[in-house]
């Protein structure tokens, strides 16, 4: 995620941005499956996922709140 963001930037272009971003999110919400899947199959405990997970949403939400400001 933090790579998708800093491409973005380095592409000195809000469509480039938004582009990165939603890659970002997308990437948010594959790591939120992984850590469903981990405690599902107890390689993690059900309350460390639950924390990650509600970490995975907040970032959601940031980059949610990056690509309105970024609308054209």
């Amino acid at each position: 995620m933090p790579s998708n963001i800093a491409e973005g930037h380095g592409r000195l272009s809000d469509p480039l941005m938004r582009t990165f971003l939603a890659q970002a999110r997308g990437s948010a919400y594959e790591l939120e499956t992984q850590l469903q899947l981990s405690a599902d199959l107890q390689f993690l405990e059900n309350r460390n996922a639950e924390d990650l997970i509600g970490r995975c949403n907040e970032v959601s939400r940031m980059l949610n709140g990056l690509l309105k400001t970024l609308e054209a």
